[in-house]
């Protein structure tokens, strides 16, 4: 216990010898300096850390709003992905429901471009579902029934990743 008593009275020997040799009028001022740092020093992490943790929730709060029209598109897809693959096993009385819901599809994509923010509506990945989706949409009828769903389902599981 001597032995810590010794070290921590050397370490701080020199602040102890200054303090000795102000009078008064200069310690306050030097006190209040020291503690102003420390204050300032807390103060800094606290609103870096405040502020990350906003950033963090605004950015959450963006993707809460894409929720709902990605959840449109990719349900919208889905459907069509169903329509097609009766249409395709020979149910022709289905051809007007694919029409509409073709065009259900392209507006959801539409409103959900609108949505993104526009780093995102830009990127190579939402180009990337746009032209697969075009693809299907003209080239959908000259696959197989499983060559298509198989299509619409990687479409599917790109607006998921998005």
């Amino acid at each position: 216990m001597k032995s810590l008593n010794l070290n921590i009275r050397s370490l701080f020997s020199p602040a102890i010898a200054l303090m000795a040799r102000l009078n008064y009028t200069r310690k306050l001022p030097l006190l209040g300096s020291m503690a102003l740092v420390s204050i300032v020093l807390v103060v800094s992490g606290l609103y870096t850390s405040l502020n990350q943790t906003i950033q963090t929730s605004q950015r959450q709060l963006q993707g809460l709003a894409l929720l709902e029209p990605i959840s449109r598109t990719i349900q919208a897809m889905q459907q069509h992905r169903g329509i097609s693959a009766v249409l395709l096993i020979g149910n022709e009385a289905m051809r007007d429901r694919l029409a509409l819901k073709e065009v259900e599809v392209s507006e959801a994509l539409k409103v959900l471009e609108e949505k993104l923010p526009s780093n995102q509506a830009s990127s190579e990945n939402f180009q990337h579902i746009k032209k697969k989706w075009d693809q299907l949409r003209k080239e959908g009828f000259h696959r197989t029934a499983n060559e298509n769903f198989v299509a619409h389902t990687r479409l599917v599981e790109q607006l998921q990743l998005l």
